[in-house]
């Protein structure tokens, strides 16, 4: 067993080179990394070709009506920030994760993200999803996303988990399927 600590995609690239050095599967990392910078790049090339580069997203987790924001210091948002106008500021206050930052949701409505990605950690079947829970708070009401429709609950396995470059890849591809529609 391995344990890693990414704390930056470029962390999960890292560790795919050591994996495969440590496992003689070189030529598989190879197309594995080449795969995800070519993803990268396309994502990079359609946000500007696309007009959605200055898209302002912002990735939120939590559950039971508390939440934290993944910044710009986070995996997810540090990929994000490379595609599209991800500046939510690292505060250094997520404890359990590196980049995860406390934010109100005054402060989110001040930031006024054009698209918010969520990230509901339930435990059971009956728990609301973390967007219902705040869907009756009269200031997340006030946020240009929510006001637009553009609160997209995603998969927690790749976005919330995943930290290698096949995650990463699922990332920015659900990432773009809305962020084009900003």
């Amino acid at each position: 067993m391995w344990l890693t600590d990414s704390r930056s995609w470029e962390d999960s690239v890292g560790y795919l080179r050591a994996a495969a050095a440590l496992t003689g599967r070189g030529e598989q990392q190879a197309e594995a990394e080449q795969a995800f910078y070519d993803k990268l790049a396309e994502a990079q090339a359609a946000a500007e070709e696309e007009g959605f580069a200055s898209v302002k997203p912002l990735v939120l987790y939590g559950s039971d009506g508390a939440f934290q924001v993944d910044s710009e210091g986070s995996i997810v948002g540090g990929l994000l920030d490379e595609v599209v106008d991800y500046d939510w500021e690292d505060r250094s206050t997520g404890g359990h994760q590196a980049g995860g930052s406390d934010y109100s949701i005054e402060e989110i409505l001040a930031g006024d993200p054009d698209v918010i990605f969520v990230e509901s950690f339930t435990f059971s079947e009956d728990d609301a999803p973390l967007s219902e829970q705040l869907a009756e708070d009269p200031v997340w009401k006030r946020i240009g996303a929510v006001e637009a429709g553009r609160v997209h609950e995603v998969d927690l396995a790749p976005w919330a988990t995943g930290r290698g470059t096949r995650s990463l890849g699922v990332v920015l591809d659900d990432a773009l399927t809305h962020l084009r529609d900003a």
